[in-house]
C-alpha cells in the first residue's frame, strides 16, 4: 500500500493491513512543516526571497499538499518589514478558477476542509489575531459553487492546537523568535516531520537547522517554496 491522507485513515489502513503479517506500507499522513527565517536575511533582496518563498510554500495548491508551509518562525529584528511585505503579496495572490492562467489558488476540495479552515479562522479571531485574510469567499457571487476561501496568516500562543494540528488549508500560524535553537525545540514538538525550511545567511545557523530539525527533507534558501 502507498497512501497519502491523513494520519486516522493512514493508521486505519496500516493496522489492518499488518493484521496477521508484516507487509510493506508507506504512509504520508501530513506535515505541518515549519519555516525559520532568520536576522541575516535583512537586505532586500533575500527578504524578498523569503516572503516568496513562505507565501509560494503556504499557499501554492491552496496548503493541500503534504509539503505545504503551515508554520512560521520569524526573527523578531525582521518581522514588521516581512510580515508588512508578506501581508502585500497575500492580498495580491488571485483566487479564483484554477483553470484561468492567473490564477493563483484555487478552492478547497470539499466541504469538510471549507468548514475546517472557517473554523480554525474563527478560532484565530476569537483566541489570537488574524493579520491577513480569512473571509469565506464562496458566499460571494464571483465564486459560487465552489468552496473558495481567502488564505490566512494568524498568530496564536504556542501552545495552541492551531501549531499542532494538520489543517490542510491554505492556512498559516507565525510567532516571532530570539534564538533559533529554542525555536527549532518548539518545531520539532509536534507529531508530524515531513519536510522544514530556514531562510539564512549564517552558516552557523544552516548547520543547526540541518542538524536539529527533525523532518524528512530539508531545505535551505528555496525562494520556489520554502518547505515545498
Amino acid at each position: 500500500i502507498v497512501f497519502t491522507g491523513s494520519k486516522e485513515v493512514g493508521m486505519r489502513l496500516y493496522h489492518a493491513f499488518s493484521a496477521r503479517y508484516t507487509k510493506p506500507c508507506f504512509l504520508e499522513m501530513g506535515g505541518k512543516n515549519a519555516a525559520f527565517v532568520c536576522a541575516s536575511v535583512s537586505d532586500p533582496s533575500s527578504l524578498e526571497a523569503a516572503v516568496e518563498g513562505c507565501v509560494r510554500s503556504a499557499f501554492g495548491l491552496s496548503g493541500q499538499q503534504c509539503s505545504a508551509l503551515s508554520r512560521l518562525f520569524l526573527h523578531r529584528s525582521l518581522a514588521p518589514v516581512f510580515l508588512e511585505k508578506f501581508a502585500e503579496r497575500t492580498r495580491n495572490l488571485v483566487v479564483g478558477d484554477p483553470a484561468l492562467e492567473k490564477t493563483f489558488m484555487g478552492p478547497v476540495i470539499n466541504g469538510a476542509a471549507h468548514r475546517r479552515h472557517l473554523q480554525a479562522v474563527e478560532e484565530a479571531r476569537r483566541e489570537g489575531k488574524v493579520l491577513v485574510g480569512g473571509r469565506d469567499l464562496s458566499q460571494e457571487a464571483a465564486f459560487e459553487g465552489g468552496f473558495f476561501v481567502e488564505p490566512v496568516l494568524a498568530q496564536v500562543r504556542p501552545d495552541h492546537r492551531l501549531w499542532r494540528d494538520e489543517l490542510f488549508t491554505p492556512f498559516l500560524v507565525v510567532q516571532e523568535f530570539d534564538d533559533l535553537s529554542v525555536a527549532l525545540q518548539q518545531a520539532n514538538q509536534v507529531e508530524y516531520g515531513l519536510t522544514g525550511g530556514i531562510f539564512s545567511k549564517d552558516a552557523a545557523e544552516l548547520d543547526l537547522f540541518f542538524d536539529r530539525m527533525e523532518a524528512g527533507v530539508l531545505y535551505s534558501n528555496r525562494r520556489t517554496g520554502a518547505t515545498t
